[in-house]
């Protein structure tokens, strides 16, 4: 992910919506507002913590080498700016997330407190993709709110070389049966979907070819939860499992194929792992093979690629260098076009007092006694940097699922096609 990251920055034509999306931000609206002096000790605590929070990449004789500064480079950034209204604020927010950040800038990790009069402030934080996650940036929200009500945050953290080394091991440990797995599950390369870009004649996704995507928000509809509940219970699949196998079926028919590519992230499955803020990423492409005999038996298939998966990685096999990738390069077949992704709570996340805190921030605001909290959406230039990506999301009256797509390779009819081609798999296989 490091060096990813920083041939990204190096790349001339990158775009800036493909920067903007390797920029993880978190940013909330805190009403009466924060004493600066407390947020001030909270970034302190956090960055002295935290070893990655104050890395940065240099260049040596011998390539990019990270760095561990003593102090972090610019500190809490305070910005006073006055009343102004909801939109105003957001506005300006969206301003700073804007601002280059990439893997070779001074600071890789950013806190910024914005002061709009008496009545609010706003606490943002942004980092480059190189030194975080997703799981990482709700463990430092947890940790700052702990922080700011002087309450204990958890163990010792991994230090970055001890991450390191950690995940040197684990590639190590039974490596050979892991790239038999691995060998297993995706050779040789199954032919490439004639969907999409492919069948537009266009150059495959890349950082100069990244754009605002086309998306579909209500891919599910109230019918489709219910069928959804039914062939949870029936098979005891999770959501996520069914909605892959509806999902990769379905690609599987528009492109008239045998098998499809679908990629995930496996992070955080490690306990070692529960405390260190990082890049702490596993990504794993699972060849799905398309079976027409009916959508449990689909399920069950998916069931089976995921559980296996998690126990074969980390891999060196998917390394850009791998044998594996390359021979998905020789044989012209873009082994991460589509992408099936659910942002659930994972690790530690999942017993963490604070996660149903983050869930009811996400969902509005959040009274604590006379201090309101409520999440700012920022808007993302491009949520995907992949030609499809299917989101599944959790709601109290069900999942959600959402299609980002390639606008210069998907209309609002495809979109709808596929949307309508997961909606049938569920009905077919739980109808009311």
């Amino acid at each position: 992910m490091e060096q990813y990251a920083i041939d990204i920055a190096l790349h001339p034509e990158t775009t800036p919506h493909f920067h903007d999306y390797l920029t993880v931000r978190w940013a909330a609206r805190v009403r009466p507002g924060l004493r600066v002096s407390t947020l001030r000790r909270a970034f302190e605590k956090l960055v002295k913590r935290h070893e990655p929070l104050r890395q940065r990449f240099v260049e040596t004789d011998d390539g990019w080498k990270a760095e561990i500064l003593d102090t972090h480079p610019v500190g809490l950034i305070v910005e006073t700016h006055g009343a102004l209204s909801d939109h105003e604020q957001v506005s300006i927010v969206t301003e700073r997330v804007r601002e280059p950040l990439d893997a070779l800038s001074d600071a890789l990790f950013e806190m910024r407190l914005l002061r709009f009069g008496d009545s609010c402030d706003v606490v943002f934080m942004r980092a480059n993709h190189a030194i975080i996650d997703g799981y990482s940036a709700a463990m430092l929200v947890e940790e700052l709110l702990k922080y700011i009500l002087s309450l204990p945050v958890t163990a010792p953290v991994l230090s970055y070389g001890e991450f390191v080394g950690h995940q040197v091991r684990k590639e190590l440990e039974n490596a050979e049966e892991k790239a038999a797995f691995w060998r297993r599950m995706l050779l040789p390369p199954p032919t490439d979907l004639n969907i999409g870009r492919k069948a537009r004649g266009l150059a495959p996704m890349s950082p100069a070819t990244v754009r605002k995507p086309r998306s579909l928000d209500r891919v599910l509809e109230p019918d489709d939860t219910a069928r959804i509940e039914e062939l949870s219970k029936r098979t005891g699949a999770t959501p996520f499992a069914i909605l892959q196998a509806a999902f990769s079926e379905t690609l599987c028919t528009l492109g008239d194929a045998d098998s499809v590519m679908i990629n995930g992230i496996y992070g955080r499955n490690d306990p070692a792992l529960s405390t260190y803020v990082g890049p702490g990423i596993e990504i794993a492409p699972l060849r799905y093979d398309r079976d027409e005999s009916g959508l449990e038996t689909c399920i069950a298939q998916v069931v089976e690629k995921l559980s296996s998966a998690a126990k074969h990685l980390p891999t060196r096999e998917l390394h850009p260098d791998g044998q594996i990738i390359r021979a998905f390069e020789d044989a012209g077949v873009k082994h991460d076009r589509f992408w099936v992704l659910a942002p659930l709570p994972v690790g530690r996340m999942r017993a963490s007092p604070f996660r149903k805190l983050f869930e009811k921030v996400l969902s509005g605001p959040l009274e604590l006694g006379a201090v309101s909290i409520e999440q700012l959406e920022i808007p993302s230039l491009a949520p995907t940097d992949v030609e499809i990506e299917f989101t599944i999301t959790p709601a109290p009256d069900g999942p959600r699922a959402t299609i980002h797509a390639d606008a210069a390779a998907y209309g609002e009819d495809e979109l709808g096609m596929i949307a309508d081609g997961v909606r049938e798999q569920l009905a077919r296989a739980a109808p009311l």
